[in-house]
């Protein structure tokens, strides 16, 4: 994949990430979130989940992706890092954050 930074690279492979939950969480995710320092936090909400499975997505893929959150380059859209949705550091990414007003 073009879009991703050297870092993202570096994780995926650390998290065990599948390539096909992350090229269908590039494509449909539904949920972005601004995460601070100009990127976005991006996934996949339950309702976007449960249409692709409607679709006729594959149910593991689908699920692998629904647990995953991208935080792309807002001005870019370059994946700089994927995490996995689970526990404190996971949560922080699919809640707004407060923004700075300048």
């Amino acid at each position: 994949m073009d879009n991703l930074s050297r870092h993202a690279e570096i994780r995926l492979r650390q998290r065990g990430v599948r390539t096909t939950a992350l090229a269908l969480l590039l494509e449909w995710h539904d949920e972005v979130l601004f995460a601070g320092g100009g990127r976005v936090s991006a996934f996949l909400s339950k309702s976007g989940a449960e249409g692709l499975l409607s679709e006729g997505y594959p149910p593991a893929t689908v699920d692998a992706a629904r647990r995953l959150s991208l935080i792309l380059d807002g001005d870019t859209g370059t994946v700089v890092t994927v995490l996995r949705r689970m526990g404190s550091i996971g949560r922080r990414y699919f809640r707004q954050m407060p923004t700075k007003k300048h």
